[in-house]
Parts: structure tokens; sequence; C-alpha cells
């Protein structure tokens, strides 16, 4: 048994074959639906080719399986609640990097501030960088996203 939190994230059906790599139990080729294997509570389909998983508990928050699924090039993003050792995290993936963020209970991004000699609330070092390279991750991952719906729709 390990530290179980919800997650939720979404990735592009043209990446499915890599996140079966990583959550399915049965081999692809085996599984009647491609998704039906899965260990979620949802597995969603949306739209433009966008599919959903959610879980209320994820081992972890399925966090070394969503960094697995950013070194094999998927893109996605989503979240994850707080764990007993772990705070809420907002994470991305594309062009084969992750992306982390901490997160309030609602997914709003989050920065550790800190006070400076006079009283005067300023971020912690790293933390306005991390936090831009965390949405121009996002942003990139949302443009794969719509490329790939165009590509569905042809």
């Amino acid at each position: 048994m390990g530290d179980r939190c919800w997650i939720r994230f979404k990735f592009h059906q043209r990446d499915l074959p890599k996140v079966q790599k990583v959550f399915s139990i049965k081999p692809p080729e085996e599984a009647n639906d491609p998704t039906e294997d899965f260990d979620f509570e949802e597995v969603e389909r949306g739209d433009n080719g966008i599919i959903y998983c959610t879980d209320s508990e994820a081992n972890y928050g399925c966090y070394d399986e969503v960094q697995e699924m950013a070194n094999l090039g998927v893109a996605f993003c989503g979240r994850n609640d707080s764990g007993g050792s772990y705070g809420a995290s907002a994470w991305c993936g594309v062009d084969g990097q992750f992306f982390e963020i901490g997160c309030d209970h609602d997914g709003h991004p989050v920065i550790l501030v800190d006070e400076d000699d006079n009283g005067k609330a300023i971020p912690e070092p790293g933390q306005i960088e991390t936090a831009q390279a965390y949405f121009d991750a996002l942003k990139r991952v949302q443009q794969q996203f719509e490329a790939a719906a165009q590509e569905v729709t042809k």
C-alpha cells in the first residue's frame, strides 16, 4: 500500500499507445477497448480526440508514471491533490520534458514567497522562472492538442 491521492490528466488519443505502455495491464493488442484496462476510476473520451483519466486512489499521484509519459514524448497536462508526504501540484509533459508547479486544492498554481528585511513579500528564488516554464509548456501542450485535433478531422 502506498500514499494515495486524487489525480486527473488529459492527453490526445494519438498518444494512446504510449500511455498504454505506461498504464495498461493487458498488452494493447489484447484489449477490446484500448482504455478498458487502465487502472482509473474514470476514463472519458472528450471532443477532438482528448482522453481524460481520473482516479481518487492514485498511488503517489502516479508521479513516476506521468514522468515516464513525458519521457516517452506524450503531450499531456493534469494535476494531483496532496498526499500524506507531498503537496498538490499541476504538471504537464511536452517535447519529452516534464514541468511541475505547486497548486492549491482547486488546481490554481501557487508559488512560495518569503519576506525581505523590510517585511515585503518576495518570491523565493526560482519560483517565478518555474511558473513561467510551466505556463509556457502548458501553452505548447494546448497547441499540440489543437494540431492533433485538426489531423483527426481531416
